[in-house]
């Protein structure tokens, strides 16, 4: 005779149980990083909090275009519910997130090495931008520029497939040994840091030309990179 599972919730329920299921994990995330997760965790910390300040005119109002502050600001939200999703162990989806991030980080290297190209991705129209501004196009166009592409073709695509675009072999939450599929809300040492270091390093991809390209006073331009720098430096050198 099989023995009786318990009642499985519905409803309000079972939101409430997921929530209390999410903490647990959150608990155990905090806490469970290595030196170099949290030290990576302590620097992007300080990198977003640099792009928060500068998405918002923290230290004043230029007057002019705020497109810039408008990409950090996308950039910042992105991240904080990317890193709030790590901490309740779904991975997959802050994955998804952190791609996000990178296609505005290419987009950022892109203005970086030609800046041509900002006026006129503001001035397109939007069936322009989608065909010249795709995340395919501006890769193509940063290597055609000599650039070095910051996500490029392999770890875009990785990003996609683990946290996007489902298939046949899609397993979610897979991120041990095993490769057991998890719906999230258990904490997963692989999945941890794995998204943790996609997460940094899609936000430098933004936050180092930012910093050279907004209107920002010097020393606050400074920070910014020295902090995104010393935060690349923590990164693999494969993200």
């Amino acid at each position: 005779m099989k023995t009786p599972r318990p009642d499985f919730p519905t409803g309000r329920a079972f939101w409430q149980r997921m929530a209390s299921l999410e903490d647990e994990c959150a608990r155990k995330s905090l806490r469970s990083g290595s030196k170099q997760v949290e030290a990576i965790v302590d620097g992007l910390g300080t990198v977003v909090s640099l792009l928060y300040r500068t998405a918002c005119c923290y230290w004043g109002c230029h007057g002019r275009e705020h497109v810039f502050e408008y990409l950090a600001g996308r950039t910042c939200t992105s991240a904080l519910g990317s890193y709030r999703l790590i901490g309740f162990g779904y991975y997959d989806e802050s994955l998804a997130l952190s791609r996000n991030i990178s296609e505005i980080g290419n987009l950022m290297q892109l203005f970086f090495s030609d800046a041509a190209h900002i006026r006129k991705w503001i001035d397109s129209s939007e069936k322009e931008r989608r065909h010249d501004y795709s995340p395919a196009a501006v890769r193509k166009t940063i290597e055609a520029l000599d650039g070095v592409v910051p996500t490029d073709k392999d770890h875009y695509a990785w990003l996609c497939e683990v946290g996007t675009h489902v298939n046949p072999s899609t397993l979610p939450g897979a991120h041990n040994d095993e490769r057991r599929p998890i719906l999230g809300s258990i904490f997963q040492t692989q999945g941890h840091e794995t998204s943790v270091r996609a997460l940094a390093w899609a936000v430098c991809t933004v936050a180092g030309p930012l910093a050279k390209l907004a209107i920002l006073e010097r020393q606050h331009a400074n920070e910014l990179l020295e902090q995104t720098l010393s935060l690349v430096e923590l990164l693999p050198d494969e993200p």
